[in-house]
């Protein structure tokens, strides 16, 4: 996973938290506490944060990975405005993140594992299939979420897990209006 990814994360941690408390996280996990965008980490090194604030603040490791889905979605928008259309809508982002953004992605990370994302219109609902090794269903519902809010949209989320341990979801998006 690449470093941005870190970086964002020990920002949000410390957002949240506080100096002292990421410092102590740093200390008692493996991480190093320094990373470069453009370096790959061990997803395990970033788990193994997630895990630590939930034991230390007692929030569920699910909703903390969807508080950081919502952290980074926004500084997605900010750090690549190219793939952000003032004029698009959710659906349309949804088409062009798999075989466009996550293919640009790669092209600035060399390296960088993107999850495979497959889109079905269902008639009244579009299915968005995740599928990662990395087991971060719950991250990809907070990036979800945090879309349908920034394109303003009135869409229902209704998160299946294929497989329990979050490697394959489906998420059913629903237009309300």
């Amino acid at each position: 996973m690449k470093g941005f990814i870190f970086s964002e994360f020990l920002e949000l941690a410390e957002e949240k938290f506080g100096y002292a408390f990421v410092d102590n996280m740093v200390e008692e996990t493996s991480s190093s506490g320094v990373y470069t965008s453009i370096s790959t980490y061990q997803v395990e090194e970033l788990v193994e944060m997630v895990v630590y604030i939930s034991r230390k603040k007692n929030i569920p490791v699910p909703d903390l990975l969807i508080a950081f889905g919502h952290f980074l979605f926004p500084r997605f928008v900010k750090s690549f405005p190219l793939f952000f259309d003032e004029n698009q809508h959710l659906f349309g982002f949804l088409g062009i993140l798999h075989e466009i953004i996550h293919v640009e992605v790669q092209k600035l990370y060399p390296g960088a594992l993107t999850p495979k994302v497959i889109l079905s219109d269902e008639g009244e609902r579009l299915v968005l299939s995740y599928e990662s090794p990395r087991k971060l269903a719950f991250f990809a519902k907070g990036m979800l979420e945090a879309a349908i809010k920034h394109f303003n949209e009135d869409i229902e989320i209704e998160m299946v897990m294929v497989n329990e341990d979050g490697s394959k979801v489906d998420f059913n998006l629903l237009k309300k209006s």
